[in-house]
């Protein structure tokens, strides 16, 4: 087995410390359509990349030359290098490993700030919870709201699929506590799902699920959703910007260590970390470093 490389330049989610130094100057080379190509990433940072399209191609529709895979796809393509940078959430510990294995190291640069959420449906009567309680809840040791000050209803709790950035999240959320096996049908295969299940009549207020900030409050808004408060502190921009809400996460920028200093990667990297890149972030909704 080859060495294991990677250069990581933020702790992991919900470690907090200091964001990278924006650059105030960026005089990249041209951008082309076919360099674009070679952009992937989450479907949380799907209006990011859309949007860099749009203003450093001057096009008026950067899904036309943008192609999203979701977050494990997205690692396995900048891996094999089908794509030339990825914006995703975290890769998963086993993500970097098998980089490793092939050889591959990894640089990693937070670019948008954002916030893990949890979130239930608006009948229930629960409002908050602390992290503990999270982390009973989806361990098995909690399992009806009655034990968290809501009613006497047996919970359901909703994964995400192995691989997704939202579970590679909830992994590092709960850290060295297990995670419960749950039925086959309680693993959700798309963010919007789980949200559709949440919201769903049949569920009323059994259920609970997780995701990003951004994600249910700005891309796929729906009736019904409720996002909890975590130690009494509620999820929003000003709290995520702050570092109130305790649940800090970060999307990132990803290449590969070997790109060249005048590469499309380094040149598109340096670009959204420059006051103007920031600016499409915060003009997409996003919060920004």
């Amino acid at each position: 087995m080859k060495g294991l490389f990677i250069t990581i330049l933020i702790p992991l989610l919900l470690v907090g410390c200091g964001a990278p130094t924006l650059q105030t100057e960026v005089a990249p080379a041209p951008f082309t359509a076919e360099e674009f190509a070679k952009v992937d990433g989450s479907t949380v940072t799907i209006p990011l990349t859309e949007s860099l399209a749009e203003k450093l191609l001057a096009i008026e529709n950067g899904a036309e030359v943008i192609k999203h895979n979701k977050t494990s796809q997205a690692i396995r393509n900048l891996i094999e290098g089908k794509a030339k940078i990825i914006f995703t959430t975290h890769p998963s510990e086993k993500e970097i490993a098998e980089a490793g294995d092939q050889g591959v190291e990894f640089e990693i640069t937070p670019v948008v700030r954002d916030a893990f959420v949890f979130l239930v449906n608006d009948k229930n009567k629960v409002n908050s919870v602390s992290q503990q309680q999270l982390k009973d809840i989806y361990s098995g040791r909690i399992t009806n709201w009655s034990a968290v000050g809501g009613e006497n209803l047996s919970i359901m709790a909703f994964q995400r699929n192995e691989g997704s950035g939202s579970q590679s999240g909830m992994l590092t959320f709960m850290g060295d506590t297990k995670l419960a096996e749950v039925p086959t049908e309680r693993y959700m295969a798309g963010m919007s799902g789980l949200v559709e299940t949440i919201i769903a009549p049949d569920n009323g207020a059994a259920s609970v699920g997780y995701s990003y900030y951004y994600y249910v409050n700005a891309m796929y808004i729906k009736d019904g959703v409720k996002l909890l408060a975590v130690d009494g502190v509620e999820p929003s921009s000003e709290n995520i910007q702050s570092g109130a809400y305790p649940l800090a996460a970060s999307y990132y920028a990803i290449i590969r260590k070997d790109a060249a200093k005048d590469s499309f990667a380094r040149r598109l990297l340096n670009y959204v970390l420059s006051e103007d890149g920031q600016r499409v972030v915060t003009e997409c909704g996003y919060v920004g470093l």
